[in-house]
């Protein structure tokens, strides 16, 4: 236990030193995740356990890995979007709009009902960058790492749909597939309608899964299947 103790402290003397030298070297678009990310990994910690529990409980760890790597492929979606394209590309419109909406909430022009995204198709997902930076700041990076955690557990859930809706199903395999296929690393690992899409689809095929068998409630399964479909329509 002192063993882990000592490298829980290492770990975090190390983060403080790499976050100070961030500050201090690189901008706030990009230092601004060092901040973002960690919370977002402690917020998973409950919700994986819970989600992963039981007879899922094994896949923990690839689940843990696909995390990481998602975070990874935001990295990639990033330097792709402002540094090989220039920022002419989607996820530049909703950054600055995301930003625009957050000034004016944090600077008392706008009530906090005003965040709730009520557009529909790219308005939506401007709204809702909105929403995401008046909580995590207006930090690019740490965009695209709140978005590509939507993603993430867009994929998780449609691991879930799978294993319960098809008995004897080889999850471990599938998993490996949703979460390490290149393309599915890289594909809503980005501030953008894809992350947000992915999370609802995700959360319909769960709830049609327990439509399905049963499991879990039907009408739980139903309140799910209809949240996850009605978000993606407004997309």
């Amino acid at each position: 236990m002192k063993a882990y103790e000592a490298g829980v402290v290492a770990a975090g003397a190390a983060y403080l030193v790499v976050l100070g030298w961030a500050m201090q070297s690189l901008s706030y678009d990009i230092w601004g995740a060092l901040v973002v990310t960690p919370v977002l990994a402690l917020i998973s910690i409950p919700l994986i356990n819970r989600a992963f529990a039981d007879d899922l409980a094994p896949l923990r760890p690839w689940v843990w890995a696909g995390l990481a790597v998602k975070f990874a492929g935001a990295v990639a979606g990033y330097n792709v979007r402002f540094e090989a394209y220039g920022g002419s590309a989607d996820a530049g419109r909703y950054h600055a709009t995301g930003k625009l909406i957050a000034g004016q909430f944090h600077d008392g022009t706008m009530g906090i009902f005003g965040l709730i995204p009520t557009s529909t198709n790219t308005a939506f997902v401007e709204e809702l960058t909105g929403l995401v930076y008046a909580a995590s700041g207006t930090s690019r990076l740490g965009g695209f790492m709140v978005f590509t955690w939507m993603s993430f557990w867009g994929l998780a859930f449609c691991v879930k749909a799978a294993h319960h809706a098809i008995g004897g199903f080889a999850t471990r395999r599938y998993a490996i597939v949703v979460f390490f296929f290149p393309s599915l690393v890289y594909w809503g690992s980005s501030i953008g309608k894809e992350a947000f899409v992915g999370l609802c689809l995700g959360v319909s095929a769960y709830g049609a899964s327990l439509v399905l068998t049963r499991r879990g409630g039907a009408v739980r399964g139903f309140v799910l299947l209809a949240v996850g479909l009605v978000g993606a329509a407004y997309v």
